[in-house]
């Protein structure tokens, strides 16, 4: 078989939403104005804000309708490692770690034309919607060379999950402590404040997806080895 033949299991890609600068998907409702301020001093509630935090383990999506040159393109173009040695993906597990957060405020007016606007609940969402397992077409379900890559995918699938149950506890203590801490913020707009405070609570989260990208990378590269690869194949007669 001559390098520009081999086939590869290649290694996962996963989007970091935080990571990658994009904007966390969430809401912001508002809760309306209750009291009018009797100074122009904005205070710090007396009650902590209310935190909600939830998993989401997503589910496993198999996908079998892409040829090995279409994988090749999907991976270059989702950010995946760049192929060398004539290796070729046949396998790729694509995951998406997202954080959604809703906010909701109490915005009270200052007496100067402006608002005061301090944390009252957050309910935060961290995880995978879906993890999609690619199988290059022509692989017959049920045949060697299918069962040999989905069981090294999976691999990789146990290691991103995995790691996010070790990582949610220090998200859920992160965010409950920014949370409890936030200052509150004075602005024209009760939305611009929300808006304010969740850019806050964001800042102070995103060293965490650092950090478990730091996990991952490693995790994954030692399933990802040409002598892994090289056994795994050995199993099956033809590629």
């Amino acid at each position: 078989m001559s390098s520009s033949d081999k086939s590869r299991l290649d290694g996962p890609r996963r989007t970091l939403t935080a990571m990658l600068g994009a904007a966390i998907f969430a809401t912001v409702p508002l809760w309306p104005a209750t009291k009018a301020a009797e100074t122009a001093q904005c205070h710090v509630p007396e009650r902590r804000p209310e935190i909600s935090f939830t998993q989401l383990t997503g589910p496993l999506v198999f996908d079998t309708s892409h040829s090995r040159q279409q994988l090749r393109r999907l991976k270059n173009t989702r950010g995946g490692s760049s192929i060398s040695n004539g290796w070729i993906p046949i396998g790729w597990t694509l995951t998406e770690l997202k954080l959604a957060m809703n906010v909701r405020v109490d915005a009270t007016p200052d007496g100067q034309g402006r608002y005061c606007s301090s944390l009252i609940a957050v309910k935060a969402k961290l995880g995978y919607d879906k993890l999609t397992v690619f199988v290059a077409r022509g692989y017959g379900r049920g045949s060697c060379q299918y069962l040999s890559v989905i069981k090294h995918e999976q691999q990789h699938v146990a290691i991103f999950r995995d790691t996010l149950d070790r990582f949610m506890p220090r998200f859920e203590a992160r965010l409950r402590r920014a949370a409890e801490r936030h200052t509150p913020v004075r602005t024209r707009t009760p939305k611009q404040g929300a808006a304010r405070l969740k850019r806050s609570l964001d800042r102070q989260i995103q060293p965490l997806f650092r950090e478990i990208n730091k996990t991952l990378d490693p995790a994954n590269g030692r399933l990802d080895t040409k002598a892994n690869y090289e056994r795994e194949q050995s199993n099956c007669p033809t590629w």
